[in-house]
C-alpha cells in the first residue's frame, strides 16, 4: 500500500497540533489542580470560572463509523471477486495490481477494525482519530489506483464496482475529516478554560497578603541563682582545734 499512498506532510503536521494540544491539555490539567489556591478562614476567594462541558461528538461520528463499516464489507467483496488475472495488461502491471488488492483485503480485514474499535471506545481521542482518518485516506488512495487501473486494463464490471466503491470510501473520509476538525477545535476549547482556570487561580494567589510570623517576647526572663561562696575550710579547722585558754 506505500507504494501508492499520498505524502502525508499536512497530516502529520496536523496531528503534531493535535497531540500538542492534548498533552497541554494535560499540563494544564495538572497546573488547575495545583495553583488553585484555598480560601483562608473568614475571607472569600476569587471566582473561578465554572467547568465547560466538552461538546459532543458520538451521534455524527458513530454514523460515519458505521458508513465505513458497511463500506468495507461492500471493499472485501468487490475486491475478492477481481480476476485481474484476465486484464489485458504486461504480467509486471498484473502483478503490482494484485499486490494492491491484497493489500486493500489485508486492511480492511486486519488493521482498519481495530483502529475503529479504538475510535469507538475512546471517541473523543483525537490521536486515534487522526490515525482512523490517515489509514482510510490511505486505503482510498490504493483503491482509486486499483479502479483506474481495472477502467484502463480490466472489464467494464471490475471497474464500475470498483468505482462506486472508491466514492463511497471518498464520502467517509470527508466525514471523518469533518470529525476531526470537531474534535481538534473541541480540545482547542478546552485548553483555551484550562489557560483561564490557571490565570485565574495565579492571579488569585498573588492577591493574597504574605503571612506573618509574629514572636512572643513578652515572657518575663527567669532570674540568676548565684551561688553562695562557701567557708574556708582552714577557718573552720582552726576554730575546731584551737585549745580553750586558762
Amino acid at each position: 500500500m506505500n507504494n501508492h499512498a499520498l505524502p502525508y506532510c499536512s497530516q502529520s503536521l496536523r496531528l503534531l497540533v493535535c497531540l500538542g494540544i492534548l498533552g497541554f491539555s494535560a499540563w494544564t490539567s495538572a497546573n488547575a489542580q495545583i495553583a488553585t489556591p484555598q480560601p483562608a478562614p473568614g475571607r472569600s476567594s476569587a471566582p473561578v470560572s465554572a467547568p465547560a462541558q466538552m461538546p459532543s461528538i458520538g451521534i455524527e461520528l458513530n454514523s460515519a463509523l458505521s458508513q465505513l463499516e458497511q463500506t468495507a464489507q461492500q471493499i472485501v467483496l468487490d475486491v475478492g471477486q477481481l480476476n485481474i488475472k484476465k486484464w489485458k495488461a504486461d504480467s509486471r502491471y498484473k502483478e503490482q495490481s494484485q499486490h494492491d488488492a491484497d493489500s486493500i483485503q489485508a486492511n480492511v480485514t486486519g488493521t482498519l477494525p481495530g483502529i475503529v474499535s479504538q475510535v469507538r471506545t475512546n471517541p473523543e481521542n483525537v490521536a486515534t482519530m487522526f490515525k482512523l482518518y490517515r489509514n482510510v485516506d490511505a486505503l482510498y488512495d490504493v483503491l482509486r489506483t486499483l479502479a483506474e487501473s481495472a477502467g484502463a486494463f480490466g472489464p467494464k464490471d471490475d471497474y464500475e464496482v470498483l468505482a462506486a466503491d472508491t466514492a463511497r470510501l471518498a464520502s467517509v473520509r470527508g466525514s471523518l475529516a469533518s470529525q476531526l476538525d470537531f474534535a481538534a477545535s473541541a480540545k482547542e476549547a478546552e485548553v483555551s478554560r484550562l489557560r483561564t482556570i490557571v490565570a485565574q487561580a495565579q492571579a488569585a494567589r498573588a492577591a493574597e497578603p504574605p503571612k506573618k510570623i509574629i514572636v512572643d517576647d513578652t515572657e518575663p526572663k527567669k532570674p540568676v541563682r548565684r551561688k553562695k561562696p562557701a567557708q574556708k575550710k582552714s577557718d573552720a579547722a582552726a576554730a575546731t582545734s584551737s585549745p580553750p585558754t586558762k
